[in-house]
């Protein structure tokens, strides 16, 4: 495995494989967040050439010169490939602190438990909690699961809905106060 900084065409074209990809692991993000003086990382690692992880890293001067740095909506890889999670972080780490790194953080879109749409969880036997374990091995605090609303700058839940229905159908199964 290589740990290596992707160009932009590397990056679009691989971000796009992974389970958990969304707009915020775009170049178009990265843009944005350029306006407001953010500047961004796409690393990766390849196996054989072929890229099996990858992330936007997006960062921040916060204080005396030192950066915040944030993979929104988490890495893009196999999170149940312990491996390989620990060689990107280890190497996204080490990269970081060469660029004055002071906090990294990710919040990465993997399902957790399934529940339903009262936060009740529905399936007993899902669960990836060795995901978060391996991720606190790896040095990243779990700050928990919250319901409702949060004084957190972002949201602390995510919700997916199943779009393989007709539209009646999805409105139909929100909860009313949501639609």
């Amino acid at each position: 495995m290589e740990f290596v900084e992707l160009t932009v065409d590397e990056f679009k074209k691989a971000r796009t494989k992974f389970e958990g990809n969304s707009f915020y692991q775009t170049y178009h993000w990265s843009k944005i967040k350029e306006i407001t003086n953010w500047e961004c990382y796409f690393l990766g690692v390849k196996d054989k050439g072929k890229v099996v992880a990858c992330s936007s890293i997006l960062g921040k001067k916060i204080f005396l010169n030192r950066k915040f740095y944030y993979a929104p909506r988490g890495l893009l890889l196999d999170y149940n490939n312990t491996e390989l999670l620990e060689f990107f972080v280890n190497n996204i780490n080490s990269f970081l602190k060469k660029k004055n790194g002071l906090i990294f953080k990710i919040d990465p879109l993997i399902e957790y438990r399934k529940h339903d749409k009262y936060g009740e969880i529905v399936d007993e036997e899902f669960n990836n909690e060795h995901i978060i374990d391996s991720l606190k091995r790896l040095g990243f605090k779990h700050h928990g699961f919250t319901k409702g609303n949060s004084s957190d700058l972002q949201f602390r839940w995510s919700y997916c809905l199943d779009l393989d229905k007709s539209m009646d159908e999805i409105i139909g199964e929100m909860d009313q106060r949501c639609r």
